[in-house]
């Protein structure tokens, strides 16, 4: 009976096995250099994790039989002396062509090349050797102090290797950072060799590597779950294999009794565990100890971005306001970096992490605060020194003397996670509120996760010492927005508010009262008031100031063809010569008179039937004539307590309107202006002050609401009455 076997790959190389899909260009990169004659070397490279190792295996097995590949593996062979990689190397040789182990003797670097020589030599004139080296920038170390260590000597050595032999001997390198990114000497070595990157699968290979289980018919892919892996890997060759082999896993715990068919829900179960991504922990600390720092700062920041990604301008305020912007050149080349690494991409102008279980794993942990503290950490050492000792003065309980050093690392280092926390925790010891938040609020900005719980606790306790309760329930919904569902600032919040509402009640309570007990003399003292002021605007309004005349008119009531026309008020008394009346209307006047209250006879009027409209007047020449009196002692002043009346009356039906105007010329041939208006309030108020027409109207309006209170007062006692 056979039993299933899980396809997919996650430990170790997967070259020369069913498990390696796709790198069709790159062996086809790296034939079209051992068909060369003149370049016998070429530069693969790639990040950690790739498939870098997986395509030397795969080229060792599958390179045509013309060729002999050695693979030879430099991960941990850098503190090696030279002597030590070379007899390494030569033992590596001799295995593949099957020859007797070489002794390097005394000489080692000359015996090796003499006897690489004589290999050669040996080979047929068409069979090749390619070097394999995998890892071969582990060579490249800047900070070794060893002078007799591989990563010194080993490079000029193999510069005179490359020259032996062009045509049969070919090197394959593999390094794992770009050529740019190496040290000159490095970069000396592969001035003239073509490069390659290893780079994420296209979507074909990886539908091909998620198929492998069909291939061995131990599980069916449909297309929506193809499509949801690659939306979680995006090509990447262990991630993609890894996810594959925990959904095969998962299925065949069930021991199903036929080949399973994966559902977008199987997809999804693997996709929320948590152990996909502690599974994955080891390989990926590797991938990310491979990055610089200022790479790690920025993909850790990018990581807790989400899916959306960041543009560039939020990336730099993002590390602007952290303090690293500062410190740390290389984090403007850090963007690049993890684009030619496949780790993030550019759109338009955002970064986002290329692929999604990464950036996953990356949240869950590599915080971008512990990335940024890190960062920070180095770019300060001599704070971090100081905050050592703080930390003993601190544990010995010299606090006062730690309390001083830890503002002196403060100021060294004003980004400093730990010092700033600790400082915050003696401050609110010391009940300094204030500062305390200040710095917590400050690191809030950038690094919420670090300061959130020990921020509320400075908010808390600023709260409770503050007296106004205005600015406790500001401080409250400021705890609310770091944590929402913050029991006790949800509580002391709505206690504050229930008080408030319950004063504002009261106050209500207390105004009503005061309102129904003297409402009513109230409203009669405003109604005096506004009586009086609307006496004195409205008769200002209307009682002339300027030099003017007041005329009113009026239709009889027993006739309204009939019009009379009375003197009323002016802005002051006037010595009359003329009064002149122009009368509009469309039938001709019938008759025209003027009386004088103090006297019975009425006069008529002068005409003058040349005007349009005709002129009726009267004036003091025919006043004189007509009443008799002598020129010493009539006079016609304007305000005496009798008043004039013209009369008119028109040849027309019941229906006919007529319009007035008015001229005055005084005695001192001054010409007045004047007004006809319909009869109205001055006519009925004619003689009063306005302070006496406001007090009458007042009178009115304290009777008006004496009444409607009775009557509000009965509805009360007939309602008590029947309850």
């Amino acid at each position: 009976m056979s039993f299933p076997i899980n396809p997919y790959i996650t430990g170790n190389h997967c070259g020369d096995t069913p498990a390696f899909v796709g790198r069709d260009d790159i062996v086809r990169s790296v034939l079209q250099v051992l068909k060369q004659p003149n370049n016998n070397a070429i530069v693969l490279y790639g990040q950690r994790r790739i498939g870098k190792t997986s395509v030397l295996y795969e080229l060792e097995a599958s390179l045509p039989k013309d060729y002999h590949p050695i693979y030879f593996d430099l991960l941990d062979k850098n503190q090696w002396p030279l002597e030590k990689v070379l007899q390494e190397l030569a033992k590596k040789i001799s295995g593949v062509l099957q020859q007797e182990k070489l002794d390097l003797g005394d000489d080692p670097e000359t015996t090796f090349r003499e006897h690489l020589t004589e290999l050669l030599n040996k080979l047929p004139l068409e069979q090749s050797l390619v070097l394999l080296f995998d890892e071969f920038d582990v060579l490249d170390d800047p900070s070794n102090e060893n002078e007799q260590a591989a990563s010194i000597v080993f490079f000029p050595y193999l510069r005179k290797l490359l020259d032996i032999d062009r045509q049969r001997l070919n090197f394959v390198f593999v390094i794992g950072r770009k050529i740019d990114d190496m040290t000159k000497i490095a970069k000396s070595l592969f001035k003239t060799a073509p490069t390659k990157q290893i780079s994420l699968l296209n979507k074909g290979d990886t539908i091909k590597l998620i198929r492998l289980s069909e291939s061995n018919e131990t599980l069916d892919w449909t297309d929506e779950t193809i499509e949801e892996i690659w939306q979680l890997t995006s090509g990447h060759p262990y991630l993609t294999q890894h996810f594959c082999s925990h959904v095969w896993e998962s299925l065949y715990d069930k021991n199903p009794d036929k080949i399973p068919i994966v559902t977008l829900k199987d997809v999804m179960a693997v996709e929320e565990q948590g152990d996909i991504l502690e599974a994955s922990r080891n390989a990926l600390e590797w991938l990310w100890d491979g990055f610089p720092l200022a790479a790690q700062v920025i993909a850790s920041a990018l990581a807790e971005a989400g899916t959306k990604g960041m543009s560039q301008v939020e990336l730099y305020n993002l590390l602007s306001q952290g303090g690293v912007q500062r410190v740390l050149r290389e984090l403007n080349e850090a963007p690049r970096l993890l684009v030619d690494w496949d780790i993030i991409e550019k759109t338009d102008d955002d970064y986002r992490f290329r692929v999604e279980l990464f950036r996953r794993w990356v949240t869950e942990y590599k915080s971008f605060d512990d990335a940024l503290d890190l960062a920070l950490n180095q770019a300060y050492p001599d704070a971090e020194n100081l905050y050592k000792k703080v930390l003993e003065l601190y544990d010995d309980q010299f606090f006062e003397e730690a309390f001083l050093l830890l503002r002196r690392v403060v100021l060294k280092h004003p980004h400093h996670i730990k010092a700033n926390k600790l400082l915050a925790d003696m401050l609110l010891e010391q009940k300094e509120y204030n500062e305390a938040r200040d710095r917590l609020e400050k690191l809030y900005r950038f690094q919420p996760d670090a300061v959130r719980s020990q921020l509320i606790q400075a908010l808390l306790a600023l709260a409770q010492s503050n007296n106004s309760e205005a600015e406790q329930v500001e401080l409250y919904k400021r705890i609310l927005a770091i944590a929402p569902n913050h029991p006790e600032a949800k509580r002391q919040k709505q206690d504050i508010l229930n008080r408030q509402e319950a004063k504002k009640q009261q106050r209500i309570k207390t105004i009503k009262g005061i309102y129904e007990k003297y409402s009513k003399r109230m409203w009669e003292f405003l109604g005096v008031i506004f009586a009086w002021m609307l006496s004195y605007y409205w008769l200002t309004d209307r009682i002339p100031t300027k030099p003017l005349i007041v005329l009113e008119v009026e239709q009889l009531a027993n006739d309204i063809s009939k019009y009379a026309i009375t003197g009323v008020v002016s802005d002051k008394p006037y010595v009359l010569d003329i009064v002149k009346i122009l009368p509009i209307c469309d039938y001709p006047v019938k008759q025209a008179t003027f009386k004088y209250d103090l006297y019975v006879q009425a006069i008529d009027l002068k005409v003058n039937p040349n005007t349009q409209p005709p002129t009726y007047w009267i004036d003091k020449a025919l006043l004189q004539q007509s009443l008799a009196e002598k020129d010493n002692h009539f006079s016609f002043e304007f305000l005496d307590k009798e008043r004039f009346t013209f009369y008119f009356q028109f040849e027309a039906p019941e229906t006919t309107l007529a319009e007035f105007e008015c001229q005055v010329f005084t005695a001192d041939n001054r010409n007045v202006p004047c007004q006809v208006r319909e009869t109205g309030y001055l006519s009925l108020f004619r003689g009063i002050p306005w302070f006496g027409i406001g007090t009458i109207l007042g009178i009115l309006l304290i009777v008006l609401i004496e009444i409607v209170y009775a009557f509000k007062k009965r509805r009360h006692n007939v309602g008590y009455q029947k309850y």
